[in-house]
């Protein structure tokens, strides 16, 4: 009689466990459908995204070459920059900004003579002033030529102050040179 109960209990339970098979195999069916869906949507989302990405990479680096000019001049005057911030070396008497420029009118105040455009640059160098470009004394001799609180004196590649009254030196005028030298005997 037992052996008649565990036959019957096992004809009850296999339709029962039928139907969980069932029931787990379209569940199952069910989230692989729903993962090809997801991996469907992801693969359309990469495309999108590279074709995104490409598109805002080239409009990008023309961004990136103009700021790099920028930052360029912005050394060029004395200021120095970071990713996110652009500082300034601070003037010891009214706080605004002070370039490697301002350095040189310091050091000739200091000097209180004119000195060669090449002991200036040393002296900014030496000073932890930095002078941009390629040839830092080119640079500096460039920019000190154009700023109205430098002349060039007598004495080739030295300048002064102007505020100092000295004699600005005479430009050198090759026509005038040549007809003085070539006159009629």
């Amino acid at each position: 009689m037992d052996d008649s109960k565990k036959d019957n209990d096992q004809d009850i339970a296999q339709p029962v466990l039928n139907d969980v098979v069932i029931l787990l195999t379209q569940k199952r069916e069910s989230l692989i459908s729903q993962i090809n869906k997801f991996d469907k949507e992801i693969e359309h989302l990469r495309n999108e995204y590279s074709k995104n990405l490409s598109s805002l990479k080239e409009k990008q680096h023309p961004l990136q070459n103009a700021l790099q000019h920028v930052e360029a001049l912005l050394k060029i005057e004395g200021w120095g920059t970071t990713k996110n911030s652009i500082s300034h070396v601070p003037n010891k008497n009214d706080n605004t900004t002070f370039s490697f420029i301002d350095k040189a009118v310091e050091i000739l105040e200091e000097a209180n003579e004119p000195l060669h455009f090449k002991v200036i640059y040393e002296k900014i160098e030496k000073s932890g002033f930095h002078v941009p470009g390629k040839n830092g004394a080119a640079t500096f001799l460039a920019k000190m030529s154009r700023d109205g609180r430098f002349k060039r004196i007598k004495k080739r590649g030295t300048y002064a102050l102007t505020i100092w009254r000295i004699a600005k030196a005479k430009s050198r005028n090759r026509k005038s040179i040549k007809s003085k030298g070539t006159g009629s005997k």
